[in-house]
């Protein structure tokens, strides 16, 4: 990280002097290479004042000065959505910037991402009001909203209107249904729906797959998840770390620990490192069988035993939480 810190100190060093020339004056393109630098610095205040000084000469037209904040507060951790609006509903147009297609989808994503689907198809209305045709991007990040809220039904309508509308739907479409249905435990629909992806022309991925196999091990179908881990295999789709963590959860909800752990070690001569939620998955299952040597071997063997710091991440804390019944971790604060 210390290192990152240094490229970006880097990029601020170079900026000053080429702001107080006359003869090169920063675009917007650099603003946003300043923007993505502090947001990544976690400084999204700093990026208020990079703005302010961008428009110190006068009103700017360009909606790509404004866009990439919108995604700092569209799609940050902190509940921001709403300062994004007004930056897009009432600031930007009193600049004398009309927001574009990006900027009312970054809106719309940021509002679904936070649940507010309700606002988002309001938002999608006030953009076609305001004389903009959405795109693909816009119709999946809302059918993705309601398919999140268990409207599959109105996101299913809404991908017929949008192909009304002269509109190509994509894979990112119909995984989205896909996995809106498997949600749901509609995995019959979700298959029929990958049918309809087949027959436009859209071969199914490993997204598609993962969600369908994530369904059938919600409904305890263990060995048809397996069977179609080796379906998509011979197809040539290669898993990923979601596939087999999916698998190995529901192998472990099961109580088939031995081939969870079969699936963790196909994983891993694959390529695939496991991730924090693959081993919660293995070690909830080992503590619930009271086989608490046997966690502390599995962790010793991936070398995550032990020590980690409380500020490092927030998943190994949880970790730490779930393996502590155990006797295996002490936590310090």
């Amino acid at each position: 990280m210390n290192n990152l810190t240094n490229h970006y100190t880097t990029v601020f060093s170079l900026f000053n002097p080429l702001a107080q020339t006359k003869q090169i004056s920063p675009n917007v393109y650099t603003y946003n290479i300043l923007i993505d630098c502090y947001t990544r610095l976690n400084q999204v205040r700093l990026n208020f004042v990079l703005l302010g000084r961008f428009l110190k000469d006068g009103p700017r037209t360009e909606p790509g000065v404004f866009n990439p904040l919108l995604k700092v507060f569209g799609l940050c951790k902190d509940n921001r959505i709403h300062e994004a609006a007004t930056i897009v509903l009432d600031k930007m147009p009193k600049l004398g910037c009309t927001p574009d297609l990006f900027s009312y989808n970054i809106l719309m994503n940021g509002l679904c991402k936070m649940g507010e689907v309700d606002e988002a198809e309001e938002l999608l209305d006030h953009m076609v009001f305001k004389g903009l045709q959405p795109n693909v991007v816009s119709y999946n990040t809302l059918m993705d909203g309601l398919c999140k809220k268990g409207e599959i039904d109105k996101a299913e309508e809404l991908l017929d209107y949008m192909i009304s509308k002269g509109l190509q739907s994509n894979i990112v479409t119909y995984n989205t249904l896909v996995d809106g249905l498997c949600r749901k435990g509609l995995i019959d629909k979700a298959k029929q729906m990958v049918h309809c992806m087949i027959s436009k022309g859209l071969e199914p991925n490993v997204v598609t797959y993962t969600a369908i196999m994530d369904a059938l091990c919600n409904q305890g179908e263990i060995e048809k998840a397996e069977e179609l881990l080796d379906r998509i295999v011979s197809k040539g789709i290669q898993p990923n770390i979601v596939t087999y963590t999916t698998l190995i959860d529901g192998l472990c909800n099961k109580g088939l620990i031995d081939k969870a752990v079969k699936t963790l070690l196909r994983m891993v001569s694959e390529g695939h490192e496991p991730n924090v939620m693959t081993y919660i998955a293995l070690t909830d299952a080992l503590c619930n069988e009271g086989e608490t040597d046997t966690v502390e071997e599995f962790l010793k063997k991936f070398n995550m035993i032990n020590e980690f710091d409380l500020n490092v991440d927030q998943t190994f804390v949880e970790t730490k939480e779930l393996l502590r019944p155990c006797g295996l971790v002490t936590i310090r604060v």
